[in-house]
């Protein structure tokens, strides 16, 4: 293996609609949409609530952090099963051998 150069990331997944993992691949979706769905809905609400109204929501900001990471850990195995996951370059080409691994 060349300095810099990395194997071609696996091909992305195609998820059948039937089956067990076509099943838990809708629930986990729908948890991802819902949540962004809420998030993007108190903020409105809050922002509203406090700029207008005088009175934000007690607590806004530990439900938003809450749904977040409810949001993040139920999008991880849709990012796995189909490889996109986000790489960094950073220290790309500067090693070689099991360490560029």
């Amino acid at each position: 293996m060349k300095a810099g150069h990395l194997p071609a990331p696996p091909s992305p997944v195609d998820v059948a609609p039937g089956g067990a993992i076509g099943i838990c691949d809708l629930v986990l979706r729908g948890m991802c949409a819902a949540t962004l769905m809420f998030i993007m809905l108190l903020t409105l609400v809050d922002v509203f609530m406090r700029y207008w109204l005088h009175n934000p929501i007690t607590g806004s900001a530990e439900l938003v952090m809450f749904a977040m990471a409810i949001f993040i850990f139920s999008a991880f195995p849709l990012v796995t099963l189909r490889g996109q996951h986000i790489s960094v370059a950073i220290l790309r080409g500067r090693f070689s051998g099991v360490w560029a691994w």
